[in-house]
């Protein structure tokens, strides 16, 4: 496999934020068929593991709100021109038929 080799790369992965959840959940539908798969479903208070937090009372609406709506895409050696050309068509298709959908232009 022919990777992209880039020293320019900050990115682990790289944020995207769309406009709603159900979004955001219908593109990594359609993503994971190139094997992209979801890394975070949510912030860090909804991670079940009881010793992470000793104090559980802390809500993040606000964090929530983004995590809902967060997409991060792959940035490894791997994903490679054509890689990014079919996840930015699939992106915009998606959201395309979202705004379809929902009556708007």
């Amino acid at each position: 496999i022919q990777g992209y080799k880039s020293q320019d790369s900050l990115f682990l992965r790289f944020p995207v934020l769309v406009g709603s959840s159900e979004l955001r959940l219908e593109i990594y539908k359609r993503l994971s068929k190139m094997g992209i798969s979801m890394m975070y479903s949510g912030t860090i208070e909804t991670i079940n593991e009881p010793d992470l937090f000793s104090e559980k009372n802390f809500p993040c609406l606000r964090a929530n709100k983004v995590a809902e709506r967060l997409l991060t895409l792959p940035t490894h050696d791997y994903v490679n021109d054509d890689d990014i050309k079919s996840i930015v068509s699939i992106i915009l298709e998606t959201i395309s038929g979202f705004k379809r959908r929902d009556g708007q232009n």
